[in-house]
């Protein structure tokens, strides 16, 4: 079985790679290569843009490719080129979704007002409706051309990839992914604040906001599991079990620093950590993340121990 992944250099493709080399596979990491990259000892790398169907069609061919993950969803018209010559390679399409597919993550947004789910989303809640989350949203993932945020959205592309009849689809929707190298800095408001010596002080609606995160390496393990299974055609949410707000958030980190009792919360107005976030969002949403398909299928999500990772972010 040959393993492709697109974006297959970045922070998580990267780390996919190392998965499946640790499962006995060799990868082909396939990315423009126009920047720096770390070299993953037992996988191949492969220079194509994602955009590209003559180019990837090759590689596929090549390498005798069987399944193809997809990393860099971002828009359906930045992915049918992908599709096309996934297809033609009669290999299975493994997409990396996310957590901000679901309805939940519309309300938060203000996109629209669904029903509140107020237990952590499951395979089979509704998705978004209103489409396109970050066109006029100032706030948006950062490192991509804004013109390709302004077209992303992963709703349309898992339609696209589960009605597409050539395909053999697996749909792998993640929360926020955490650990050494992360661009978006999931956590660097807590670990920031705790360089700088005195208390989090965090607005208190914020505070009493769920999310799920997961680490690095178990969504990397995650995806190499299910890619190399035979589940074509599901869908799974991958999340460990564990839930927090962001205020239990700052409190294991406070507690790991050894500064148990650091967290302070602050009224609205105060200035505290994230009160933009509960300004501009409705914190009645909570962003969180079922997992007990997969583990049901597959075995416990968690690979590396998380107060492990969290340590190794700290200042």
């Amino acid at each position: 079985m040959a393993v492709a992944i697109i974006g297959g250099t970045g922070f998580l493709g990267t780390a996919i790679a190392k998965a499946l080399v640790a499962r006995g596979e060799t990868p082909v990491q396939v990315a423009r290569l126009t920047s720096p990259y770390e070299v993953v000892t037992g996988s191949i790398t492969a220079a194509a843009d994602r955009a590209d169907q003559p180019a990837l069609e090759a590689i596929f061919a090549e390498h005798g490719v069987t399944r193809v993950i997809d990393v860099l969803t971002l828009s359906l018209e930045n992915t049918r080129a992908l599709l096309a010559a996934t297809a033609a390679a009669g290999a299975r399409y493994v997409m990396i979704s996310a957590i901000d597919v679901y309805a939940n993550y519309g309300g938060l947004m203000g996109m629209e007002t669904p029903p509140v789910v107020k237990r952590p989303s499951r395979e089979d809640d509704p998705v978004r409706t209103a489409l396109y989350p970050y066109r006029g949203n100032p706030r948006r993932p950062k490192g991509f051309d804004d013109a390709l945020i302004d077209d992303y959205d992963k709703v349309p592309i898992e339609a696209a990839a589960r009605e597409d009849a050539r395909l053999d689809a697996t749909i792998l929707r993640l929360p926020a992914i955490y650990g050494p190298g992360d661009k978006q800095g999931r956590f660097t408001w807590i670990t920031e604040a705790l360089a700088a010596g005195g208390p989090i002080r965090m607005d208190e609606r914020a505070a009493a906001w769920p999310q799920t995160f997961i680490t690095l390496d178990d969504a990397a393990a995650a995806v190499a599991l299910a890619a190399t299974s035979d589940c074509g055609g599901e869908t799974f949410n991958i999340a460990p079990p564990i839930q927090r707000t962001m205020g239990e958030w700052a409190a294991l980190f406070a507690r790991l620093a050894g500064r148990d009792g650091a967290v302070e919360l602050m009224p609205p107005g105060s200035g505290g950590l994230m009160q933009e976030r509960a300004e501009v969002t409705n914190m009645a949403y909570p962003l969180t993340m079922d997992g007990a398909r997969f583990e049901a299928r597959f075995g416990p999500v968690q690979q590396r121990p998380e107060e492990e990772v969290l340590r190794s972010l700290l200042p």
